[in-house]
């Protein structure tokens, strides 16, 4: 009260703040797709009108906090939210982690070395494109893709990943991702005496699955005993027009062949239509890259 020249300044300043009425504090960020959070996906916001009224009445304002700061949802809130809920599902899906970020406008055709490869790989790639944009077509007649390359390597498993990482975020369908070799040891599990789980619920979870990611199909595990429980899992998804993308070293004659019961053949040519990938390898140029890589770190440049 004695300092008229201190009054005069907390005055200038409490309506200089005052001025400032609702303030975002939230620094924006280039992380917030439309500029305006830091990235998180929330604003904070304050009210400085009552901020400083609340300073010279507090009792005015117990228990009103929410009116003078407060948080709301950015724009970007419910992308982030929907990026985590995909990131899990395709985690859950058993998608291999290397390829979960995979799409299919980042297949690249230019790994290839020969012209011929990579024409395969382009046409390959603009099917791949074709079907997840028209997608629900394929799914009206229950059509998925067969992936054939006879090399080992050539980009199959990298391609159909990053189609069911598409369906899984553009179309939140429920996905499952899994070696065809795998089939019959999850199946296998279920005769251990301690086992929680029955074969029926094994296979339903296979039959009934929205979409199904069989790999390399044929490859290591062509028995008798996996034919029949190839037949159940594929006789139900073609009954219920379910898709299904496969993925093998093997055409599809080759297949009717190695399960001489002609119970899988049939039913993959029902269930899928064939792509036919580059045969070129360009996991063993990756290798090399990456060879070439250890070679500098503990050799030296």
């Amino acid at each position: 009260m004695q300092r008229k020249d201190f009054a005069e300044r907390l005055n200038a300043s409490k309506n200089f703040y005052k001025a400032k009425g609702i303030e975002c504090e939230t620094q924006p960020s280039e992380k917030c797709p439309f500029n305006k959070c830091d990235g998180g996906g929330f604003l904070k916001f304050i009210n400085w009108e009552k901020k400083i009224d609340a300073i010279d009445n507090p009792e005015k304002y117990r228990m009103k906090n929410h009116e003078i700061e407060w948080i709301e949802k950015c724009d970007c809130h419910e992308k982030i939210e929907m990026d985590k809920l995909i990131a899990e599902r395709v985690s859950a899906a058993g998608i291999p982690e290397k390829f979960h970020k995979a799409k299919v406008l980042g297949f690249r055709i230019d790994c290839y070395k020969s012209q011929e490869s990579r024409d395969a790989a382009a046409i390959a790639q603009k099917m791949a494109k074709r079907f997840v944009e028209r997608f629900e077509e394929m799914e009206n007649i229950g059509k998925g893709l067969f992936l054939y390359s006879r090399t080992k390597g050539s980009g199959k498993t990298r391609l159909v990943s990053s189609i069911a990482n598409a369906l899984l975020s553009k179309y939140q369908r429920n996905v499952l991702f899994i070696k065809a070799a795998d089939i019959s040891a999850q199946v296998r599990k279920t005769y251990n005496k301690k086992a929680e789980i029955t074969e029926e619920e094994v296979l339903e979870v296979f039959r009934s699955i929205e979409v199904l990611v069989i790999d390399d199909l044929a490859v290591d595990d062509a028995t008798g005993y996996t034919e029949v429980l190839l037949g159940k899992i594929l006789d139900h998804r073609m009954d219920r027009q379910l898709i299904t993308l496969i993925t093998s070293n093997r055409t599809l004659d080759e297949i009717d062949s190695l399960y001489q019961k002609g119970i899988v053949g049939s039913r993959v040519k029902k269930l899928c239509y064939e792509i036919l990938m580059p045969e070129e390898s360009v996991r063993d140029d990756e290798a090399e890259q990456e060879k070439d890589l250890v070679e500098k770190i503990l050799l030296g440049n």
